[in-house]
């Protein structure tokens, strides 16, 4: 057999080794990859105002970096909560029972207004509660809850003990939602009081809930959601210090919500930031035991969509897989359908199996802290602790959480976010895939909208000593609080979803159209390859609400674009203007003018001299589809 050097060449390639590089050399050769580009052109700017690098090296990690690993967790596993909800006490008994039976690992509710001790052995019938810790946000019931799971527990002769996970609500929470509320200071006593009751009944069981779910949902970026749970857990700790209750028990009760967006690394630094900071703050309060925080997260509502709700399903995949990499103890996974409005039994099983899927398939219960030595989301998590701490020192420094709230600070810092998160989904700059891209015009649109309400109807608890005697009684834990009517109209930090304002403008131009083609016609002078990126753009402009896109290639021939109207019949059509094309035919029809520059510039003054509507990249869609309509009905 020929000698062809083989061996030769296998023994140097093992012998081979690669020359070490400098962050410097990197950057000279890319440099010249990105073609009069520089590199800085490819960093990142996320809402929090970091810098994300197009490369991290080890130079990136942080001095501290094995302090912030030792505050995770050792157990990589995470309790599966599966909310349950019933019409009646014997329906959610049997949902309960079948969540468990397929993989469920808590017992989560919600608790019916209507419940009475008589009722609770019905609720808790065949479920071993010796077995399957709590979670429940009981919201205003929770503290006529308490008594009632007592009372149960009393009369069985059961060991309480037993009584394990979280039962609670957070009153900030509802505070924040409903502003004039007179009450307040009553309320947030008479809460007070069923912790300090709870705590003597069931040793075992967290009852004060840090609810930062709230301020995602409102629009707010990490940095802040990290703040704004740190200045709640202050709060809390001095609160409780002067009723009784040292530091530590305090933390023991604490659990803390976050809510987890589609940013995949940004929210695995939020939750490993939280653990460093959650130990910083044990030691200003002089804590020196080690006591675990205990961490919820629930996936996002804030992109989740109507239109397309299956594309829902793989956003809380991501979600939960952040969440888990993140290393949080309870995880809820929100049924893609829920934000339809009703939760079918194929939404919740797949939310079910989205997490025995990760857990049994991904296999990421068996493994701890997966992101640890990561360079990019080791620097991520420390500059969001020391960013979030100093934010956190600030606000604390002008008076606290509560102070923050009612001078409007809190709402000033939030909204900014907000509005720039709107109106980077308004003008595509964040894409829902399914809504705002990529949509599918032939979607079912048959969802409701959510109702404009201008009044919140609140609930004030009434004393613990009351609510004792009502519910001894026979009385039901809705007769424990008192109907109050918050004397503003608007919540202070009201949750939004991005895709909420493109429903209703598909919502309302179905109604202006009914009955006529649902066709845009589109006219260019060209093969459609050499024109694809502008008509993708103005596809995914009209398919968003509901409008097929109908191309005519010949637009400097006008008995073909008479024929292309009258066969296609679009309820309006639109030119691509450049300097050699015709001026558009006499048709009635309302027409929109894109001007081939402005996708070439980026600059929308440029297109400024068009009729009727325009459309340049960078346009607010919910803008223009309002112009349309008005349009489309004869207004303008």
């Amino acid at each position: 057999m020929k000698d062809i050097g083989l061996t030769l060449n296998i023994q140097e390639t093992k012998a081979y080794s690669f020359p070490d590089s400098s962050y410097s050399d990197w950057l000279k050769v890319a440099e010249k990859t990105v073609k009069g580009k520089s590199v800085s052109d490819y960093m990142t700017n996320t809402y929090e105002q970091i810098d994300i690098q197009p490369l991290y090296t080890k130079e990136d990690i942080p001095e501290n970096v094995l302090e912030i690993q030792k505050q995770l967790k050792k157990n990589p596993s995470w309790s599966i909560v599966q909310k349950i909800s019933g019409k009646s006490i014997e329906e959610i008994n049997e949902q309960i029972l079948k969540a468990l039976q397929f993989g469920s690992n808590t017992v989560s509710f919600n608790i019916l207004p209507n419940l009475t001790t008589d009722q609770m052995e019905h609720l808790f019938k065949n479920i071993p509660l010796k077995q399957f810790p709590f979670f429940i946000d009981g919201k205003m019931y929770s503290v006529g809850f308490y008594v009632l799971l007592a009372d149960w527990f009393e009369k069985r002769k059961l060991d309480k003990h037993i009584v394990s996970g979280f039962i609670g609500t957070d009153p900030v929470h509802f505070f924040m939602h409903n502003p004039g509320y007179e009450d307040w200071e009553n309320c947030f006593s008479n809460w007070a009081d069923g912790i300090l009751y709870a705590r003597n009944q069931f040793p075992n069981l967290k009852t004060i809930f840090v609810n930062s779910s709230i301020f995602e949902q409102a629009g707010a970026h990490s940095i802040q959601q990290l703040a704004y749970s740190l200045l709640e857990i202050v709060e809390y700790v001095e609160y409780f210090r002067e009723k009784g209750m040292d530091e530590k028990e305090v933390f023991q009760k604490i659990v803390v919500a976050f809510s987890v967006s589609s940013d995949f690394f940004m929210e695995v630094a939020k939750l490993r930031a939280f653990r460093y900071l959650w130990k910083k703050l044990l030691e200003a309060y002089g804590v020196d035991e080690q006591i675990h925080a205990t961490i919820f997260a629930q996936t996002s509502v804030v992109n989740k969509t109507k239109t397309d709700p299956y594309m829902n399903l793989i956003r809380s995949g991501n979600e939960a897989f952040s969440s888990i990499v993140g290393q949080v103890d309870y995880l809820s996974i929100r049924p893609f359908d829920e934000v339809l409005g009703k939760v079918s039994e194929k939404g919740t099983r797949l939310s079910l199996n989205t997490h025995h899927i990760l857990k049994e398939e991904a296999g990421l219960a068996k493994v701890c802290d997966p992101a640890a030595g990561s360079y990019f989301i080791e620097r991520l998590t420390q500059t969001l602790i020391e960013r979030s701490w100093a934010y956190f020192v600030d606000l604390d420094e002008k008076g606290g959480f509560l102070i923050s709230i009612s001078k409007g600070i809190i709402q000033r810092d939030l909204n900014k976010i907000r509005e720039r998160r709107q109106r980077d989904f308004n003008q595509q700059k964040k894409v829902l895939v399914g809504t705002n891209r990529y949509a599918n015009p032939h979607e079912d649109s048959s969802f409701d909208l959510e109702p404009n309400e201008n009044g919140q109807e609140t609930v004030s608890i009434l004393p613990l000593d009351e609510i004792q005697m009502k519910l001894m009684k026979g009385y039901s834990l809705e007769d424990c609080v008192k109907p109050m009517k918050s004397r503003e109209k608007n919540e202070i930090l009201p949750p939004f979803r991005l895709s909420a304002p493109l429903e209703r403008c598909r919502k309302k131009l179905e109604q202006q159209i009914k009955g006529k083609n649902r066709i845009v016609g589109f006219i260019i002078n060209g093969d459609y390859v050499s024109h694809k990126r502008i008509i993708d753009f103005i596809s995914n402009i009209f398919s968003s609400v509901g409008l097929d896109l109908s191309i005519c290639t010949e637009g400097r021939n006008l008995e073909k674009v008479n024929t292309f109207l009258e066969e296609t019949d679009p309820i309006l059509y639109g030119y691509l203007y450049c300097k050699h094309d015709v001026d558009p035919i006499d048709d009635n029809r309302p027409v929109f003018y894109v001007h081939e520059q402005s996708f070439e510039t980026e600059n929308k003054d440029v297109i400024r001299q068009g009729k009727h509507l325009i459309l340049y990249p960078g346009i607010d869609q919910i803008s223009f589809y309002n112009e349309m309509i008005d349009i489309l009905g004869g207004k303008k």
